[in-house]
């Protein structure tokens, strides 16, 4: 491994695949030449904004005809931008890599300490990070909350409106057959699923926000960024996940070079796959890719028909999806599914489960179908739209599960409305009818009580609602709230003013009976 290291130190030449690469390369010599024993030493501005264009038109390549403007929105224009070298192991199960971020800090109050999520030591993995640097020179490194936080030190404050780049060498450990946290980060040798592994900007916001999050519930908390990923990988390995690959470069017969570029994301997941069966489908402008197990391949055909009619009735409830992918994985993990930024993760077992029905009504959507809708809804509400999953998990979950009711509705007529209507009562009588409100953090549930209450209780808020003012005054509410949380970080006060909006009613007695628990 020692050559490994040698190789990722410091160098984003790496990144020539894409035409960026002079860019990229001038942005680190600039950082070199400024490195001082003072820090922040000033970043070249002018470089800074060259290499954000060039990430930002890389990653313009992987939106939609009708999003490419959100490449260039002027809100995002100093959003992170991450450039990352990662080699792979041949067995799948090491990752070495290199990130350079630039990161401009936007809060009035000042910061001392730049903090990272390491999130992979929370959920079963090992990732450490052996070396960091601000503008070029060593910065020192403490690591905090059961080392799932690194904290990066600078010798001066940084201010609002003035920009860093924070380099880390890092290395990562991908457990084999993991239970952790539904199982999401692990590798069997042929297949490797890399949830949650890179080093994540935290968000700041008056303080740095490094919850720790429980063992059950979703982990991410992020703003969205613009990604280039130089991974190196066995040369009979599929990469899929978040992004689109910029290209591939033969190394030699045994290894390639996979470039990827995204954003604007939250994070960026992949999936490694030395033994799969892809198939595509198209919707619209994006093309559904489902990669499999080879004895699953006509299980992916049927998964990849019904999120092409998820992301159709979707784009015309609450927009267009952006993306010009959308890639699910199937891999053998505890989860059932699982959302990530242009990616679905399916746990091998709810893939195969047979096509019976949610309950005992007949002619609605099968178990199968409602998980892969499910995930489909989440592209809406935490890729495009976030929110705090560890602190607020109820402003996702529910809403998905809301409008992925809906689809059943849509697609089923009346049976698949009742059908979903019966499954939810199920599902919230399942821990006796708990009184928890929804607006709660995660580790305030017990793992039965938090499914109950944000997956089977949740909805029901919105369909008690949808009895009072009608389906299409909600719906009116979801696109009022993801135009105007649009990349950003949705809170509870803005979906009650969207909802308050469409229906021109006041809701503060719902939102106390419902979420507040008052």
């Amino acid at each position: 491994m020692t050559a490994i290291r040698t190789t990722l130190r410091y160098r984003s030449t790496r990144l020539c695949a894409l035409a960026i690469c002079l860019v990229a390369v001038m942005f680190s010599a600039a950082l070199a030449e400024e490195a001082t024993s003072s820090q922040p030493s000033g970043v070249d501005t002018s470089a800074l904004s060259e290499l954000r264009a060039a990430v930002h038109a890389a990653a313009s390549a992987g939106l939609i005809a009708d999003a490419q403007s959100d490449s260039t929105r002027a809100d995002l224009a100093d959003a992170p931008v991450y450039l990352v070298n990662l080699v792979v192991s041949d067995d799948l199960s090491e990752v070495h890599g290199m990130m350079e971020v630039s990161y401009t800090h936007q809060a009035s109050q000042p910061v001392d300490e730049i903090a990272f999520h390491l999130y992979a030591n929370g959920i079963g993995g090992r990732i450490s990070v052996n070396d960091g640097r601000i503008d070029g020179a060593a910065a020192g490194i403490r690591l905090s909350d059961e080392e799932t936080v690194a904290w990066i030190h600078l010798e001066q404050d940084l201010e609002e409106g003035q920009s860093i780049t924070v380099a880390l060498e890092f290395a990562a450990s991908v457990p084999v057959s993991n239970i952790a946290h539904y199982g999401i980060l692990t590798t069997t040798g042929r297949m490797s699923s890399l949830a949650h592994l890179l080093p994540l900007l935290a968000i700041f916001d008056g303080r740095w926000r490094v919850d720790l999050p429980p063992e059950y519930g979703d982990v991410l908390y992020a703003d969205v960024g613009f990604y280039l990923v130089a991974l190196e990988v066995p040369a009979d390995t599929a990469v899929a996940g978040t992004g689109f690959e910029a290209s591939r470069t033969t190394l030699s017969s045994e290894r390639v070079r996979v470039t990827i570029a995204a954003g604007p994301v939250r994070e960026v997941y992949l999936a490694l796959m030395k033994d799969t069966h892809a198939v595509t489908t198209t919707s619209g402008g994006t093309s559904i890719r489902v990669f499999a197990p080879p004895h699953l391949a006509s299980r992916a055909e049927q998964a990849g028909e019904l999120i092409a009619l998820a992301l159709e009735s979707f784009g015309d409830w609450l927009g267009t999806y952006p993306f010009s992918e959308l890639d699910v994985v199937v891999a053998p993990t505890r989860a059932v599914g699982m959302e990530f930024p242009g990616a679905i993760l399916i746990g091998e077992s709810s893939f195969v489960q047979s096509s019976t029905d949610l309950t005992s009504r007949s002619g609605g959507p099968s178990f199968f179908e409602v998980v892969l809708v499910h995930e489909t809804a989440h592209q809406w509400f935490h890729t495009i739209v976030g929110n705090d999953q560890t602190n607020l998990p109820w402003l996702d979950e529910s809403v998905v599960q809301y409008v992925t009711w809906q689809h059943a509705e849509a697609r089923y007529g009346a049976a698949g409305d009742e059908a979903f209507e019966q499954w939810l009562h199920n599902t919230y009588l399942r821990a006796g009818i708990p009184e928890a409100p929804l607006g709660l953090p995660t580790s305030a549930y017990s793992p039965s009580t938090y499914a109950s209450v944000i997956y089977g209780k949740g909805p029901l808020f919105y369909a008690s609602l949808e009895d009072e003012y009608g389906d299409q005054a909600i719906l009116a509410a979801l696109q009022l709230y993801l135009d105007e949380f649009r990349w950003k970080n949705g809170t509870t006060a803005g979906i009650r003013a969207a909802l308050e909006a469409s229906c021109g009613c006041s809701l503060g007695p719902w939102f106390e009976a419902w979420i507040y628990g008052n």
